[in-house]
C-alpha cells in the first residue's frame, strides 16, 4: 500500500472511483494522525474533511502543522469543506475549558463542535457497540447524534449546491 501511495499520488482517488459510488454514497476515512501519506491521499480524494482535536496543549501545538498540510489542499480548484470538532472534552477541567476556548476563538465558524469526555461512550466502544444508537442519555453520545445530524445536513447542503453547479 505504501509502494503505491509513495508512486502515485492519485492512488486513492482512483481507487475510489473504481467502487462505482452513487452520487449518493458517502465513503468515510479516518486517517491516523501522522501518516503523512495516507493523509496526503486522502485530502486529495475528499469533498468534506472532519479535523478530530483534543483539548489540550499537544493538540493545540500540532494544529499549525495541520492547518499547514491542508493549505494547499484548501487552495486548490475544487477544495474540500473543513470543519473540525473537539474530542473528550473534559469541562472539569480548567485548562480543557481554556484550550476549548482558546480553539474555537482560533477556528471561529470552523468548529463544527464538541463531544464531551464520557465513560458510558468509552464502554458502549470497547464491547463493539454503536455509541450513536446505544439507547442513552449520556453526554457524549448525545454530542455523538447532535454531530452526527450536523454533518449529514452538511453533506446534503453539499450535493444540493454541487447539484446547482452541475
Amino acid at each position: 500500500l505504501e509502494r503505491f501511495q509513495q508512486s502515485d499520488a492519485d492512488w486513492l482517488v482512483r481507487q475510489i472511483a473504481r467502487m462505482q459510488l452513487s452520487a449518493r454514497d458517502v465513503v468515510i476515512l479516518d486517517v491516523p494522525c501522522g501518516d503523512l501519506l495516507m493523509l496526503e491521499q486522502a485530502l486529495n480524494a475528499a469533498s468534506q474533511v472532519l479535523v478530530v482535536l483534543t483539548a489540550d496543549a499537544a493538540c493545540y501545538l500540532t494544529l499549525d502543522q495541520m492547518q499547514g498540510w491542508l493549505e494547499p489542499v484548501l487552495a486548490g480548484p475544487q477544495p474540500p469543506v473543513c470543519h473540525y470538532v473537539i474530542n473528550q472534552f473534559d469541562a472539569s477541567r480548567t485548562f480543557s475549558r481554556d484550550m476549548r476556548d482558546v480553539m474555537a476563538k482560533r477556528l471561529g465558524g470552523r468548529l463544527l463542535g464538541i463531544v464531551h469526555k464520557d465513560n458510558a461512550l468509552a464502554e458502549a466502544l470497547a464491547y463493539g457497540h454503536n455509541a450513536v444508537q446505544v439507547p442513552s442519555a449520556s453526554p457524549g453520545t448525545q454530542d455523538l447524534r447532535v454531530l452526527s445530524h450536523l454533518l449529514i445536513t452538511k453533506l446534503l447542503t453539499q450535493d444540493v449546491e454541487e447539484t446547482r453547479l452541475s
